[in-house]
């Protein structure tokens, strides 16, 4: 079991997050029009606050744990050879 840490500045940013989201989902589940709904106020999809969750997210320490397992056994293996 994982669990993700996501950093707001406040709940305004919050929202914004989140409706951002659901509208990435819309147009992404109707791919024929490709567009927000106009019943949708603000049709504006903040594409660098999303993709700043998507590098909140993004498992760095993981990459840095593996890289340190793949040196560790290359070392290894020039050792047995």
């Amino acid at each position: 079991m994982y669990s993700a840490v996501i950093r707001v500045y406040d709940y305004q940013e919050l929202a914004c997050v989140i409706r951002s989201l659901m509208k990435l989902c819309i147009i992404a589940l109707d791919e024929e029009s490709a567009e927000v709904p106009p019943t949708i106020e603000n049709q504006y999809i903040d594409v660098g606050l999303i993709m700043g969750i998507a590098l909140q997210l993004f498992p760095v320490d993981e990459f840095e744990f593996l890289n340190e397992i793949t040196e560790l056994f290359s070392d290894n293996k020039e050792e047995t050879e």
